[in-house]
């Protein structure tokens, strides 16, 4: 059983107007009355000044460990911005509330509630397990993922008209340890279900690991929910009205799809609670799906770049082509030797270009940086694919890539069209990685399929590649 019930009604009770008291001795707002305000993803604080503050010397300021006072209970509130102030009044922005004597750095068990936009959906896409909640519900929309050795229960579920995504750990830890967790497996439900939830997060501290009575809790302002079309895997082939009705029922007769496993998600929370890098990339992924046209190559180009340092560490030091020091410190003196022989000719600036290329001669190519983890895992990549990882260059510099040929003058549809085309070949290639790098060995989307009604090229690839 998981006890969501208690914590369902304190944020939604925290979720209203409320008339507070602000104690904080030294402060232009001891002893002020104010307005508790719930936003999107902050609270906001109407204080009432009168006159005894200079309004202007406290705009831009930021507050911590505010006591608010209630009517029959008290708050923390920390990171305190203050966005305004005029007349009789000033507005601040809270990011950060908490029940009166929760403490961070104490050991509890938590759990972490998000109110979401609307449904996190990983059916199709991740192993599901079902979860008994108190709300009166046994449902199938959990799943779960081991992080140094704790299995996090994940789950969401609606309450009325509201869905919400909720996170538990069995083993007792600090709050920023859990969070720290936590993160890792949005990341990761992100990146599955191309939906990172943000806006609200509720950390709720409980004493026993039944986790049923809330001892302590805190708020945090979080990043903007990211949401995309794009999922890396869908066990559903009738979902794409694009793919041949035969081959539609090859693949569901057969039951040649299927979906992550829990062991496979765990390795890669596993792997994005260790590495600061990779949650980047995942995010980066996200936000560039949802970006500008133009901006999506060249962001998913990145990702490639970064999970080519993630995936292969040290091994990415065997891709140099001078492999021993020795060597290189002779191929360098015999470079610097002739080059210094013309400084006085080349002149100050000419030489110091020529000598910083000479000093970096040793890196490898663009070119071998960003196939060498594909060798690494295991998967071939076809001549298309090269196609778009030589165009790396042209991606970062903005420049569109010409797939047919037909120069500077072609329409802005067919520009538009090759992007989009480029995009969604870099996007299936990340998901190839990333899966193949934590185990997965059956297919992914193939999304320059998929998505070819608006490319509109000619195609002859399948609409999921393999994997294994």
């Amino acid at each position: 059983m998981i006890y969501h019930k208690q914590a369902i009604e304190l944020i939604s009770r925290l979720r209203a107007q409320f008339s507070v008291q602000i104690i904080k001795n030294n402060s232009p707002f001891h002893n002020k009355a104010a307005e508790l305000l719930p936003e999107e993803d902050h609270f906001r604080l109407d204080i009432m000044l009168r006159n005894s503050v200079y309004r202007e010397e406290i705009v831009g300021a930021t507050y911590q460990e505010l006591t608010l006072t209630l009517e029959k209970e008290t708050l923390i509130a920390n990171d305190v911005y203050i966005l305004q102030a005029s007349g009789p009044s000033a507005t601040a922005q809270v990011g950060n509330l908490a029940s009166a004597g929760f403490k961070p750095k104490g050991n509890y068990y938590f759990r972490l509630l998000m109110p979401l936009q609307e449904q996190i959906y990983l059916h199709y896409s991740l192993e599901e397990r079902h979860f008994e909640s108190d709300l009166g519900f046994i449902s199938r929309l959990g799943t779960a993922a081991v992080i140094n050795g704790e299995e996090l229960t994940i789950c969401t579920f609606p309450v009325e008209d509201k869905w919400y995504l909720s996170i538990e750990s069995p083993a007792k830890q600090d709050l920023d340890s859990f969070a720290d967790k936590a993160f890792a497996v949005l990341c990761g439900l992100g990146f599955i279900s191309g939906h990172l939830a943000g806006e609200q997060g509720w950390y709720f501290a409980y004493a026993n690991p039944e986790m049923r009575e809330i001892v302590g809790w805190q708020f945090w302002q979080k990043r903007k929910t990211i949401r995309t079309i794009y999922k890396p895997v869908y066990t559903n082939p009738y979902a794409f009205k694009d793919i041949p009705k035969h081959i539609q029922d090859d693949f569901h007769e057969q039951n040649r799809l299927r979906t992550i496993s829990l062991p496979e998600f765990s390795k890669l929370c596993e792997h994005l609670y260790h590495n600061a890098s990779l949650r980047g990339a995942i995010i980066l992924t996200l936000e560039s799906l949802t970006g500008s046209l133009i901006l999506m190559p060249a962001g998913l180009s990145v990702v490639l770049e970064t999970l080519s340092d993630v995936i292969l560490g040290d091994k990415k030091l065997d891709l140099k082509p001078i492999q021993t020091e020795r060597l290189k410190k002779e191929i360098l003196g015999e470079f610097r030797n002739t080059l210094s022989k013309f400084q006085e000719a080349l002149g100050p600036d000419g030489y110091n270009i020529l000598r910083g290329k000479i000093d970096n001669i040793n890196q490898p190519t663009n070119r071998t940086r960003l196939t060498a983890p594909f060798e690494a895992v295991g998967i071939k990549l076809s001549q298309e694919d090269f196609k778009m990882l030589n165009a790396r260059n042209d991606f970062l510099h903005g420049r569109t890539i010409d797939l047919a040929k037909l120069g500077e003058d072609r329409s802005d549809d067919k520009k538009d069209q090759d992007t989009y085309y480029a995009a969604t070949r870099l996007y299936t290639l990340i998901s190839m990685l990333i899966l193949r790098w934590v185990g997965y060995d059956n297919y992914v989307v193939n999304h320059c399929v998929t998505q070819n009604q608006i490319a509109q090229l000619d195609i002859t690839e399948d609409a999921f590649r393999a994997l294994s």
